[in-house]
């Protein structure tokens, strides 16, 4: 019995101790993970806060007010006289010059039943005038940008250059025959490669050469009547080959500026400087309107004149020129004469005879003569192969 009570005391003591000691070790485990959520009424520290938690925004320094400002870079934007790069293809303008030469082609009877009432200048005034009205109303963006100084000197150029071509021609023919006219404008073909050489160094080739004249010779042997017939040179004939020259320099000039000037703009400045210079001469040489201008059949012809073979045919060509050299261009616009010759067939009974037909087939030549570059590579190519 005596040995049995202390044993007992130790048992009493002991149990307590255990549960003291687990009660310590869960009030150290429960401070523990108190320890790790934050007091909502402690200061917060930004470096040691909760990742989730908003950081205090930084002062910002003030700005001394001698400190001057950095520029903000400007916003880039496209300079409205800086023209895209060309997307045509090249075919696509020879193409487009191709159409220019069929809608001349069909003028030339158009216009000479539109002579029948109205005279040359004010025939001409009346067309370019009235095209550029038309032209400015329809394309007002492309022109409003470009009339500034820039377009004054190209303006000029083409525009005095296409009056002048037009003005010979038209006096010309009043003393030589139709056929020796257009065979002595053709001349163009041969003088445009040299004109290109003397204003943009781009000097001609012997296929430009040799492509010329045949060209020139086919559209000799389609324009006169009889063939082959005798030249001799008089006032006309010189006029004529004066608008032959005169043309030959507003090709190129209208391949030159047509790469920085809209071409919409430098045709409206084409056709205003040579409309005002044709209806001055109008009012100074030739009697005025009469009531047969108005005329269904007049006003028909004034109608296809205005639309097709100004304001139409001459945006192609200044747009056609951007993507294909002069030198080819002047040869695919000679077959103005042979769409000329065609309409006239089909609406006046006109008879090709033989020359005619020999013409077509060097015409023919000459175009794939001034393409021979061409093939010749083709041809390379497979030598290789």
């Amino acid at each position: 019995m005596v040995d049995q009570a202390p044993e007992q005391t130790r048992t009493q003591t002991s149990e307590p101790a255990s549960h003291a000691s687990s009660t310590q070790r869960n009030s150290i485990a429960s401070n523990q993970r108190d320890s790790h959520t934050p007091d909502p009424r402690a200061p917060r520290n930004p470096r040691t806060s909760d990742a989730h938690s908003l950081r205090e925004p930084t002062p910002r320094t003030p700005r001394d007010p001698h400190t001057p400002r950095t520029p903000r870079t400007p916003r880039t934007t496209r300079n409205p006289h800086q023209l895209r790069r060309p997307t045509l293809s090249p075919t696509v303008g020879k193409l487009m010059l191709l159409a220019c030469a069929m809608l001349w082609g069909g003028s030339y009877p158009t216009a000479k039943v539109a002579m029948t009432a109205v005279t040359p200048q004010w025939l001409m005034a009346i067309r370019l005038l009235a095209a550029s009205l038309i032209m400015f109303i329809l394309f007002r963006k492309q022109i409003t940008p470009y009339l500034n100084r820039r377009i004054i000197v190209p303006g000029l150029l083409v525009g005095v250059t296409y009056w002048g071509t037009m003005c010979s021609q038209t006096v010309g023919l009043t003393m030589i025959e139709p056929g020796r006219s257009a065979f002595l404008t053709a001349a163009y073909c041969v003088i445009v490669p040299f004109t290109s050489w003397l204003l943009m160094k781009q000097r001609p080739t012997i296929r430009n050469l040799v492509a010329a004249v045949l060209c020139l010779t086919g559209v000799g042997c389609v324009s006169l009547s009889s063939g082959l017939g005798t030249l001799s040179i008089g006032l006309g004939d010189l006029l004529t080959l004066l608008c032959a020259l005169v043309f030959s320099f507003n090709l190129v000039w209208l391949g030159k500026f047509g790469r920085v000037i809209h071409p919409v703009a430098l045709t409206f400045a084409q056709f205003m400087t040579a409309g005002t210079l044709f209806l001055v001469g109008a009012i100074a040489t030739e009697p005025a309107p009469s009531a047969t201008w108005l005329r269904p059949s007049i006003l028909l012809c004034l109608v296809y004149l205005f639309f097709g073979a100004t304001m139409t045919a001459q945006i192609m060509q200044n747009v056609g020129l951007k993507v294909t050299p002069p030198s080819q261009a002047s040869l695919i616009m000679c077959l103005e004469t042979v769409f000329s010759l065609l309409f006239s067939v089909l609406f006046y009974g006109e008879r090709v005879e033989a020359a005619a037909g020999a013409g077509f087939v060097l015409i023919f030549s000459a175009i794939l003569c001034s393409q021979i570059h061409l093939n010749g590579r083709m041809l390379e190519r497979l030598s290789h192969k």
